[in-house]
């Protein structure tokens, strides 16, 4: 059987939604058949198991497969993904390269229209814009109008995200939201229905199984009242996005229903697996428990 190893923690902000996914995952490995060991990363980077400072190499020794519970920013910045792909040990969920991909906004979007897909027209704010933001508003507001989003680029809460209406408000935020980030995104705020739509690799004899769609109302998931066209529709995106991004094992699609037409709006490479989030949600819709959701992802890990 299979020793798993469950990573989490980390330095950065995802730290404690990753300290969560962590726990979920060793909750549901309690009474399972897995050997399994608690591997956390501390704030300051430290290897802890079982109270013991290790090295990388010691706190994976004899491990077969980790999963691995890094959140947001820390999947891309951690070099865990290299040390596993340099001992050959397999591990869940999506390679740097796309996990960085997904988490830079900007980034996925370009991605997303290249493929031929709509997404809300954007511009990019940095910290070379921080000291002449009044020239910079003109532009904004001639290219994307005043209903606005603005966004950390690399911030995966919804949370963070602030809503302008008019131009001193845009000012006003843009400055105080450089003060907090490195980079901005200002986004072109489009009337629709908000919708998420999780991807799992390998199951149910489907190279991508795709989740029913959970229309999202004030981040409440409710019972969708999509056509069967739309549900299609978001489907097909979010299989699309999945694939193009490069995203392996599972993800998590933000989309937005306008109309007839269905806008990509971002993607998650490793959304949180508590029992009560989104993505188990879905999966729990369809028949897949918490546990076995876990379990497939062990068993379809992959080093590759």
């Amino acid at each position: 059987m299979k020793r798993v190893a469950v990573l989490r923690g980390g330095a950065g902000n995802g730290y404690d939604s990753s300290m969560l996914t962590g726990n979920a995952v060793l909750s549901a490995l309690v009474d399972s058949v897995y050997p399994y060991r608690d591997i956390t990363i501390t704030r300051s980077g430290d290897w802890l198991s079982a109270g013991k400072r290790l090295t990388p190499s010691q706190a994976l020794e004899g491990i077969d497969v980790v999963f691995v519970a890094l959140q947001g920013g820390l999947v891309e910045n951690s070099p865990i993904q290299r040390i596993l792909e340099q001992k050959g040990i397999p591990y869940t969920g999506s390679r740097v390269l796309a996990a960085g991909f997904a988490q830079n906004k900007e980034l996925a979007k370009h991605t997303m229209r290249a493929a031929g897909v709509h997404t809300p027209k954007h511009r990019r704010i940095g910290q070379s814009e921080k000291h002449d933001i009044q020239s910079e508003l003109e532009q904004i507001i001639l290219d994307l109008g005043l209903d606005l989003y603005i966004k950390p680029l690399c911030s995966r809460s919804p949370h963070t995200y602030r809503s302008v209406s008019e131009a001193k408000e845009l000012e006003r935020n843009l400055v105080e939201m450089l003060d907090m980030y490195d980079d901005l995104l200002v986004e072109q705020k489009v009337v629709g229905t908000s919708a998420q739509v999780g991807i799992l690799e390998n199951y149910r004899n489907q190279n991508f199984y795709t989740f029913p769609a959970s229309e999202l109302e004030h981040d409440y998931v409710r019972t969708n009242r999509f056509s069967e066209t739309t549900k299609n529709e978001l489907a097909r995106v979010a299989e699309l996005a999945h694939s193009t991004i490069g995203c392996s094992q599972y993800s998590l699609i933000d989309l937005l229903v306008h109309r007839d037409e269905v806008f990509f709006l971002k993607i998650d490479s490793h959304p949180e697996l508590t029992a009560t989030q989104h993505y188990a949600s879905a999966a729990e819709s369809v028949g897949l428990s918490h546990k076995d959701l876990i379990y497939h992802l062990i068993e379809t890990a992959s080093w590759k």
